[in-house]
């Protein structure tokens, strides 16, 4: 320990000091810094984790996709005999359980239980708005309609949070010239029967890139189906134009109606009119096998068969665009 000789004004010593400091609450800010420092390091390693695994599920559930929608078509047409069916059916349920895997891998690397409680889903989706639009880029517009007063829903958080990031992500891949992002949530109470073998009760309802497709040639409905599951859209098929009314009054609310035009009842022109009157949002693309467009409005956009995946993609983002 090193002391200072102390003298007087004529140039005595008279003794010794030493300047003393307290460094106590630096070392205590110093050993807090430490502590903030790892805790930002955890979670910049645990962030990248979650990209990660977010990265990977998000291409596992697109290669997931249309192993479940093959398999699931083969289960409907009842492809071959029973072995067969067998097979089908055993196959199906290792993909379920792989997409099970894939939601317990984003629950681990969040390293938290899944927490289903009450929520506000209409804050929760406006929340993410803005990552949504980031994440989807300046190309793709983002639009969120939440309808008012919704009620709580029993909820994960994180989990719906990362099933709406995913979902854009779709949309974005499949809008590689720009578009519109629709993201809306309402209420809707589920009566017995209901299509989706719902318990009955109240939900709350998120829609995200929706298409219904009406058309009563059943290889022409399917085979635009896959065109449109291709390109990132949610699709619900109608065989008439009957049959999309009964849909829309179950409280289906599509952000696209695509429509043949001749149909037995009821033709496509007249469905997107009713459509359009009851939903003013929804766009609507009218669907004709003959290259006049005699009985069609001409605010009413057209496509003429046949058509191909990227003729349709296409048509659909200058729908988008307002073009």
């Amino acid at each position: 320990m090193k002391y200072n000789t102390l003298r007087n004004a004529k140039g005595d010593r008279i003794g010794a000091y030493q300047f003393v400091y307290d460094v106590t609450e630096r070392l205590r800010e110093q050993e807090r810094l430490a502590r903030a420092e790892e805790t930002l390091r955890q979670g910049q390693k645990m962030e990248a984790m979650g990209q990660l695994t977010g990265g990977v599920a998000h291409d596992f559930n697109n290669l997931l996709t249309p192993i479940v929608g093959a398999l699931d078509a083969l289960q409907r047409r009842g492809t071959g005999g029973e072995r067969e069916q067998r097979l089908i059916a055993g196959a199906m349920q290792s993909a379920e359980r792989a997409k099970t895997l894939v939601q317990r891998l984003l629950a681990f690397a969040r390293r938290q239980p899944l927490q289903v409680r009450p929520a506000d889903v209409g804050e929760l989706v406006r929340g993410m708005g803005e990552l949504i639009a980031s994440t989807s880029g300046p190309q793709i517009k983002v639009s969120i309609d939440i309808e008012q007063e919704l009620p709580a829903a029993k909820v994960d958080e994180n989990q719906l949070e990362m099933a709406l990031l995913n979902l854009a992500v779709n949309a974005r891949d499949a809008m590689p010239s720009g578009g519109t992002l629709r993201i809306t949530a309402d209420a809707q109470a589920v009566n017995p029967g209901y299509r989706a073998n719902l318990n009955a009760g109240r939900y709350v309802r998120i829609s995200v890139g929706t298409a219904l497709l009406v058309d009563d040639e059943d290889l022409v409905r399917a085979t635009a189906a896959d065109m449109l599951t291709e390109l990132g859209y949610a699709v619900l098929e109608a065989a008439s134009a009957e049959e999309a009314i009964r849909l829309i009054g179950d409280g289906l609310k599509p952000q696209l109606l695509i429509t043949d035009h001749l149909m037995t009842g009821m033709n496509g022109a007249d469905l997107a009119r009713l459509v359009r009157s009851e939903l003013p949002g929804t766009q609507v693309l009218l669907v004709s096998g003959y290259a006049e467009s005699e009985g069609i409005a001409a605010d009413l956009p057209r496509m003429v068969k046949p058509f191909n995946s990227n003729e349709l993609a296409a048509k659909l983002a200058s729908l988008s665009s307002g073009e």
